[in-house]
């Protein structure tokens, strides 16, 4: 699951057991505001060209 909202995206997709990476371009969130929340994300990125690296770099994506 990818999102940029830690309520809303990264908590709803951990609680469906996915893996969660928080799209976070503007810097928005800091280490206090995961502090403050459940749901922590697996990954953070800051750009959506990230997320394919991220994916390429961890999981494994051949057929």
């Amino acid at each position: 699951m990818v999102g940029d909202s830690l309520k809303d995206d990264i908590a709803c997709g951990s609680r469906a057991g996915a893996f969660t990476c928080l799209l976070d371009e503007t810097g928005r969130y800091t280490p206090a505001d995961f502090a403050a929340v459940d749901h922590k994300p697996d990954f953070k990125v800051s750009s959506l060209d990230e997320v394919y690296t991220l994916l390429d770099t961890n999981f494994e994506l051949s057929p």
